[in-house]
């Protein structure tokens, strides 16, 4: 399990969450990783004419696997990575 700094402000109930996405030729690869380090990986199918499609829905997704709205995540998210590997598939 990863550890995170709590850097949650007292009594705020924010959660605070790593999000990383890929951008495959095939597939969209997410993870998520919460504030007591539990690791959540989601995949959906990517959208090679529109990646920001195929990235919103992977967030959409991962929102949905830890029970958030996708406002909420996006408003949660503390560190996001992004990766593309579109070109070399």
């Amino acid at each position: 399990m990863i550890k995170i700094a709590n850097t949650q402000q007292a009594g705020s109930g924010k959660s605070e969450y790593y999000v990383g996405i890929d951008i495959g030729g095939t597939f969209t690869d997410g993870i998520l990783i919460d504030e007591q380090g539990k690791v959540h990986h989601f995949k959906t199918p990517s959208v090679p004419a529109n990646p920001s499609e195929a990235f919103m829905r992977c967030l959409t997704k991962g929102a949905k696997l830890v029970g958030i709205s996708l406002e909420e995540l996006l408003r949660s998210i503390s560190k996001l990575s992004y990766g593309n590997t579109i070109a070399t598939n």
